[in-house]
């Protein structure tokens, strides 16, 4: 099986290099593709929009990244105004996610890619994900980013990178490289615990709140039976 996301387009390019036009064609946008390629103009708008994205490398990058970050649709357009009929046609035409099997065959592509303009991108959209494209389309959403998350997140991918001294010698370069990465863990650790306190007041809460649904106790009030015939 090929693994080329760009499959149909190469169909294309290799039907047009051909001596004799195709007879047959794999599917009715592939034909359009075509018929594009080699006479300037096509029944479909769509398809010529997805070719003219295709053909600027900023704009090409730009979309492969959109797509591996499996970022939807909607958002998509409303971040770059793309309608959602040319998204899809741009992702059957140059960006057909269906041929790899796993995300080691996406990240190898990601890697691999050839444009050095698109690369970071398609690299930071594979192994970080849509927000990163938020972020460096300067969408709204980012700016109501919570700052635990923040805190959350670089925590966590410091901790992680001050494991990389294992197997190192104490008196490394990676060995002290892992102690800057874990003092800054240790130190977003005690911000966020600062911001976002889980402790003695938030586990007394829960316990009050799961008390609450089974209290079986009642006031004066609603007794089942009357106050006045209670034996004291």
């Amino acid at each position: 099986m090929d693994r080329d996301p760009r499959l149909r387009n190469r169909w294309v390019v290799a039907a047009t290099n051909a001596s004799s036009p195709p007879k047959e064609f794999p599917d009715r946008m592939t034909e359009e593709l075509y018929k594009l390629v080699t006479t300037g103009a096509c029944d479909d708008s769509d398809v010529m929009y997805a070719r003219d994205l295709y053909l600027v490398k900023e704009h090409r990058a730009a979309m492969d990244a959109f797509v591996l970050s499996k970022m939807p649709d909607e958002q998509v357009r409303d971040l770059i105004g793309v309608p959602i009929s040319a998204l899809e046609m741009y992702r059957q035409l140059y960006m057909d996610v269906s041929v790899f099997r796993n995300k080691l065959e996406i990240i190898t592509f990601a890697n691999e890619y050839g444009d050095t303009y698109g690369a970071e991108m398609v690299r930071a959209a594979v192994m970080i994900g849509p927000d990163y494209l938020l972020w460096s389309y300067g969408s709204q959403d980012i700016a109501a980013l919570d700052n635990r998350l923040v805190v959350r997140k670089t925590m966590i991918d410091s901790f992680f990178r001050g494991l990389a001294h294992r197997g190192n010698a104490l008196t490394s370069g990676v060995a002290r490289e892992a102690q800057k990465w874990w003092g800054t863990a240790i130190r977003n650790a005690q911000i966020l615990e600062e911001i976002d306190p889980r402790a003695t007041k938030t586990a007394f809460d829960e316990l009050r709140i799961t008390l609450g649904k089974r209290d079986i106790t009642h006031t004066s009030d609603q007794a089942p039976v009357p106050v006045t015939e209670i034996l004291h």
